[in-house]
């Protein structure tokens, strides 16, 4: 994972949908159910998997919460086999889909993961402007098809206007989540505890949004750091509220 002068940062891709299809058949009994088994027990070692797959239900998205599981408890070996922290976010294809895949970054700095979260939020606005601009397209080709010709003219999406409601969204998550996390811990810092700070909407939300949150309890006499500067998420910050 490191050399002896710096140390190298990786990203690990993990097919949770691979998994999810692979282990499923693997605690089956139906054709093929071997050779999948088989290549699951290579790729990530029996133990990790077949107990994840084999209490599972057999309901929709069982088994990709199954995989999930099971790619959690892999992250979790290496980080402790490689003493390298890491963070993950999960990934769609579509914001109604279950989770194709695990993004997961080994990294010993501390910035990088806070680093990765933040990328991961912005990078969440542009795919949600591609989603919208499929279904707006695809609107199209439909009233096309149909010879429909439209009064009003619609307007394709707007990455502002996402990013208005995203914002609007975290507003509310933040306000909620926030408190309960934070009261009655130990003064932390920021950067040392982000995952459960972001809490749900890891991978969806910015810095930012998580700022302008922490800003609001000092406002309201809650903590005693008023987060200004490029180093807030360094600092020691403390629940004074009640």
């Amino acid at each position: 994972m490191r050399s002896c002068r710096q140390p190298i940062d990786v990203l690990y891709h993990f097919s949770l949908s691979t998994v999810a299809r692979q282990g499923a058949l693997g605690v089956s009994t139906s054709h093929g159910s071997e050779s999948s088994a088989a290549q699951l027990d290579s790729a990530l070692g029996s133990e990790i998997w077949r107990s994840a797959f084999e209490t599972s239900g057999r309901n929709s998205g069982d088994a990709t919460m199954a995989a999930m599981s099971v790619a959690t408890a892999f992250a979790d070996g290496l980080r402790n086999e490689t003493s390298v922290p890491s963070s993950s976010i999960l990934v769609r294809r579509r914001p109604q889909n279950l989770p194709t895949y695990l993004l997961t970054l080994f990294s010993a700095d501390r910035k990088a993961h806070w680093a990765f979260a933040d990328m991961a939020g912005k990078t969440y606005i542009d795919w949600l402007q591609h989603c919208d601009r499929e279904d707006f397209e695809a609107n199209m080709r439909v009233d096309e098809e149909h010879g429909i010709q439209r009064l009003i003219e619609d307007l394709e999406p707007d990455v502002g206007l996402i990013d208005e409601v995203l914002a609007e969204r975290a507003r509310v998550h933040f306000a909620e989540h926030l408190p309960p996390t934070i009261r009655g811990r130990e003064p932390f810092s920021p950067i040392d505890c982000f995952e459960e700070l972001y809490g749900s909407m890891l991978g969806q939300a910015r810095e930012k949004h998580l700022r302008d949150a922490f800003k609001v309890l000092y406002g309201n006499g809650l903590i005693d750091d008023n987060c200004v500067g490029g180093n807030w998420m360094d600092r020691t910050i403390t629940w004074i509220g009640s």
